[in-house]
């Protein structure tokens, strides 16, 4: 795989990202959530390609 490869795969795995959330009308006490945004087409190829890098 190339470098301009891997930097675009790269740059699609950066869009991915982790949000906390809370309701909009929460109280004080009310603890937060995460939510992962979805990965789309081109970032879960990617995601699989990493996943199958062997250290």
């Amino acid at each position: 795989m190339g470098w301009e490869t891997t930097r675009t795969l790269l740059n699609e795995l950066a869009t991915i990202v982790r949000n906390t959330c809370r309701r909009v009308d929460h109280e004080a006490e009310e603890p937060t959530f995460e939510l992962d945004t979805k990965p789309n087409a081109k970032q879960r190829a990617a995601l699989d390609r990493v996943n199958d890098i062997r250290l």
